[in-house]
């Protein structure tokens, strides 16, 4: 009696392990995708305005200024003209590296690497060497590991609105 006593207590422990060995890798999936499926690198405050007055408190700023304090143009609404260099794209949301300030006079080209964030609504795509104003808001940098393994920092942008240059 005794034996099959000790025998359902040993019964009753083992299941009790097995069902931590069940219910911690499910909460370890759990966690992982929150944090995953949470930051599709989109945040939900931004400043939400009609189009016309978004556009109209945009301000054009010197690259360099915001490069060297980003954090004095924090959360402020900027424009920008540039050409895409690289475009990566996750359903409707989309990271570019788009080149921000023009030089040349006679051959004209874009340098000075902003990271742009822009969940699309619209049809038309977007693609590297395309010219486009952007309208959106300032978050202090984006930091990223570049092909060579040297890490990166540069300002980062929230796109909410991009006009095309035929």
């Amino acid at each position: 009696m005794e034996e099959q006593a000790l025998s359902q207590q040993k019964e009753k422990k083992s299941k009790k392990k097995l069902w931590w060995l069940v219910l911690i890798p499910i909460a370890i999936i759990i966690i992982v995708a929150a944090i995953l499926g949470s930051g599709n690198g989109y945040p939900n405050d931004l400043i939400d305005l009609p189009e016309a007055e978004y556009k109209a408190q945009c301000q054009v700023y010197d690259y360099e200024d915001i490069a060297r304090n980003p954090e004095a143009y924090n959360k402020k609404l900027a424009k920008f003209t540039g050409e895409v260099i690289q475009v990566l794209r996750d359903d409707d949301i989309y990271e570019l590296r788009v080149n921000v300030t023009l030089y040349g006079t006679t051959i004209t080209y874009y340098l000075d690497t902003m990271y742009v964030y822009y969940k699309s609504s619209s049809e038309t795509r977007i693609l590297e060497g395309d010219i486009i104003t952007m309208y959106g808001e300032l978050r202090e940098t984006q930091t990223y590991t570049s092909v060579v393994g040297i890490e990166v920092e540069i300002p980062r942008i929230y796109v909410k609105f991009i006009e095309y240059s035929e």
